[in-house]
């Protein structure tokens, strides 16, 4: 069977505008580190810390996605010197004592390696976690990473965006629970950093009809 010519030239296009996917994020950023201890093992931690850590944690992303996370760094936030440090009289609720790291390998969906975030009270409660409160507890709820891909530059085309240097980025979406592919389409002139105006499409990497698009300027800042 022939295919149409415009069908031809788009698959020509989309070819030659694959940007490159992976997730490959490693890293803790700290709000607390001039009032803070770093620890490099788990088991230098409370152990009913430890414990309240991988019961969090297999209980949000399941055990088999659990079972991938390595731990990487945790720190123990002091009070004392906290409101010391922020010239404050009384500690904030959302305050955590325990800041904990862990890298997650899942290299067969595309993650290379992806901080995940937990905090912790003095008590073991949870205060934060940078993964969706539910649905995401086994790789098969991630779509191939071609599928976003094609669709994302195929709505682009359709949205006549120069499709030619588009760049993407992962993002965690905190607020939304979300995991979205970021694809930015240049829109004028990009200078050699990157910086200038993009027209921009974000995908969620669980569904593909749960998209935005948006005009966004990014800066460098040296």
């Amino acid at each position: 069977m022939k295919l149409p010519l415009f069908v031809l030239i788009l698959i020509t296009q989309l070819a030659s505008a694959q940007p490159k996917m992976i997730v490959d994020q490693n890293g803790l950023t700290s709000a607390y580190i001039l009032c803070s201890k770093d620890v490099y093992s788990i088991n230098e931690l409370p152990s009913f810390i430890a414990d309240s850590a991988r019961s969090i944690l297999a209980k949000y992303m399941g055990d088999s996605l659990s079972k991938k996370l390595t731990f990487s760094i945790a720190q123990i936030i002091d009070t004392s010197r906290y409101l010391k440090s922020e010239k404050k009289k009384v500690l904030p609720p959302n305050l955590p004592k325990y800041e904990m790291a862990y890298n997650l390998r899942v290299p067969e969906i595309g993650i290379k390696g992806l901080t995940i975030e937990l905090r912790l009270t003095q008590y073991g409660k949870k205060l934060k976690l940078t993964w969706p409160r539910k649905g995401v507890k086994d790789i098969s709820v991630f779509l191939p990473l071609d599928t976003i891909r094609t669709f994302a530059l195929v709505k682009a085309k359709k949205l006549k965006f120069q499709i030619e240097n588009c760049k993407v980025d992962f993002i965690y979406d905190e607020q939304a629970q979300k995991f979205l592919w970021q694809f930015k389409f240049p829109n004028g002139e990009i200078d050699k950093d990157g910086a200038g105006k993009y027209d921009c499409i974000s995908v969620n990497w669980l569904d593909p009809n749960d998209f935005t698009v948006d005009k966004i300027s990014v800066r460098v800042v040296y």
